[in-house]
């Protein structure tokens, strides 16, 4: 994830069209996670069909790991989100908290947030899980035991 460090930055001041440039202009990084990078931008940027092309496209990988799949559904439930699809955008959101729950990062799921923003789903060790959420809800970096 080091190599993808300035396409994260980029994602968390809100340039979402220069990390995709930036995520686009990258090789010699693994092309799983920067689809997963990507799918996440390009439902920033709008391109809804694109990214369910994606999220179609992982979906066929086997063996696709909780956080993969969480993250996949989260997209899906902002996509839904924005067409007004509200019922079916938290059906998604929470398949996506369920999913990341089983994240094995002992941090826990990939919509954990340290700097205390929306979606934020805290699993200390040796606590029930706890949920507070605002929608539509923004993630933050993967794990990268969830998605390899």
């Amino acid at each position: 994830m080091a190599a993808l460090q300035d396409v994260h930055d980029l994602m968390v001041s809100g340039q979402y069209g220069a990390a995709l440039r930036a995520l686009d202009g990258r090789t010699g990084v693994d092309r799983f996670t920067s689809d997963l990078l990507r799918l996440e931008l390009l439902e920033r940027l709008g391109e809804h069909a694109e990214a369910r092309a994606l999220v179609q496209q992982l979906a066929r990988r086997r063996a696709l790991l909780p956080g993969a799949k969480s993250i996949c559904e989260f997209v899906l439930g902002r996509i839904e989100w924005d067409a007004g699809d509200t019922d079916s955008a938290v059906l998604h959101f929470q398949r996506a908290v369920t999913l990341a729950t089983q994240c094995p990062d002992s941090r826990g799921p990939h919509l954990c947030r340290q700097d205390g923003g929306e979606a934020r789903v805290d699993r200390p060790r040796g606590t029930a899980h706890k949920s507070r959420s605002t929608f539509p809800p923004r993630r933050s970096e993967p794990c990268a035991q969830c998605i390899s």
